[in-house]
This record gives structure tokens, C-alpha cells and sequence, in this order.
């Protein structure tokens, strides 16, 4: 498996509009990362984060969305957050945080609003903010 330093990723969405963005043509700053990927540092992006391989470090986002195949592994920091993989260590989540089915989180989490669904699983301190 590989092993590539990002700290930033900034892409320019076009017609075919692989991020999901609504502001078709604009410039916006998301990244994906996908199934096999393993990244090593830091991550700070103003926009959405997508998480299918592998992270391994602090990641700050607008919002971010691990897949089943996806795994952080440090400190995060986000408005809103959904796992269905695997989340461990330091969790700072100011609006919504969710855990699916399949999701595992392990670590501190600190929240303003929480939803874990049938199987889903948290091990840790939790701490709501307001």
C-alpha cells in the first residue's frame, strides 16, 4: 500500500461534477479519498472531506463522511461528521455527529447534537457542548 502526503487538496469542479458540488463550475475545496489510499499528516480543508482509505493524523473539514472502508485516526475537527467505518482518538464535532450500522468510534468526542444507529458503536468520553 502507498503512502501519500497531502496537506491540501483543491479541486475545480467541472460538468461531469464528480464531488456532488451544487455550484456547478465553481471553484470549491473538497477532497476524496478513496480505497487504498493512506495518508500520513495533516489535513485542513474549508470544504466536505470524503474518507475511503485511510488517514492517519489531524484532519479539519467543513463536514466529513467516513465510508465502510475508511479509517482516521487522530485528531478531527468538523461541523458535522458521519461514520460508517472507523474513527479513533480525538473528536471535536460542533453541529451533527452520526455513527451507521456499521460505523466504530473509539476515542473523546465532544458534540452539540448525536445519532447513533442500531449497531453502531462508541467506546470513549463523551462531552456535549452547547
Amino acid at each position: 500500500m502507498a503512502t501519500y502526503p497531502i496537506v491540501q487538496d483543491k479541486v475545480s469542479t467541472n460538468p461531469i461534477n464528480p464531488m456532488g458540488d451544487s455550484r456547478m463550475g465553481e471553484k470549491t475545496t473538497n477532497i476524496h479519498i478513496g480505497e487504498g489510499v493512506v495518508i500520513k499528516g495533516s489535513i485542513t480543508l474549508p470544504g466536505h472531506a470524503t474518507v475511503n482509505g485511510s488517514v492517519d493524523g489531524e484532519l479539519r473539514a467543513g463536514s466529513l463522511e467516513i465510508g465502510k472502508t475508511g479509517e482516521v485516526i487522530g485528531k478531527v475537527f468538523a461541523n458535522r461528521i458521519s461514520v460508517s467505518g472507523i474513527l479513533n482518538d480525538e473528536i471535536h464535532c460542533k453541529e451533527h455527529f452520526h455513527i451507521s450500522s456499521t460505523g466504530r468510534v473509539t476515542g473523546n468526542l465532544e458534540y452539540s447534537e448525536i445519532e447513533i444507529d442500531r449497531g453502531g458503536k462508541f467506546i470513549g468520553d463523551m462531552k456535549e457542548i452547547k
